[in-house]
């Protein structure tokens, strides 16, 4: 599991995107001057983070971030941070008090992701095969795939979920698709060591 960040600096009032496997060991890196950028902005606090399931996963949504820039993806997206003392938003957010040594205290705060997206991986015992897609409503899309509703997955009810990736928005529920497909669901899922059973 790796995971996207964007820290925010009020010395610098600058935001700034990365990713790692360990959040609160890269917050200890970049409050401690050991990066050549960060250690120009420190105290850093962690204004928003999102779980990718693998390391791909994760480069290619730090890359959609840094595209659009922070500030804008997470208003595009309702995601809620608080700076403080400056605005607020609404939705998924990390608050950090700033201590008298520089580091940072990271409280998180967890909100439900109204807009949300998650990819599944589907398995049909009959066909053998898996199904790959992304709905905002894992519920309502099976309910869809197993009353015979979908060309191709009418052929193989009952489908059960043997994977399910949530993603901050469309757009990167999109890539993750994708890259699963390319793979395929099973090597996939192997590749990344993710436990599941037909």
């Amino acid at each position: 599991m790796f995971i996207v960040y964007i820290l925010y600096s009020h010395s610098l009032q600058k935001f700034y995107t990365g990713f790692t496997a360990d959040l609160e060991q890269r917050m200890g890196f970049h409050n401690a001057d050991a990066n050549t950028f960060t250690k120009k902005g420190i105290p850093w606090a962690v204004v928003a983070s999102f779980e990718c399931p693998d390391k791909t996963a994760a480069m290619l949504l730090e890359k959609q971030i840094k595209k659009n820039g922070a500030q804008r993806y997470l208003e595009r997206n309702n995601i809620s941070f608080s700076l403080n003392g400056g605005r607020q938003f609404s939705r998924r957010g990390v608050m950090a008090t700033p201590t008298k040594t520089g580091k940072s205290l990271v409280e998180i705060q967890s909100f439900f992701y109204a807009g949300m997206f998650v990819v599944y991986i589907l398995y049909s015992h009959s066909l053998q095969k898996f199904y790959t897609g992304f709905t905002a409503d894992l519920e309502q899309r099976m309910a869809f795939h197993n009353a015979g509703a979908n060309t191709f997955t009418k052929k193989g009810i009952p489908w059960v979920v043997v994977g399910r990736f949530e993603c901050p928005d469309k757009t990167a529920a999109m890539l993750l698709e994708k890259q699963i497909k390319k793979n395929g669901a099973q090597r996939y899922l192997e590749r990344n060591n993710i436990s599941f059973s037909l």
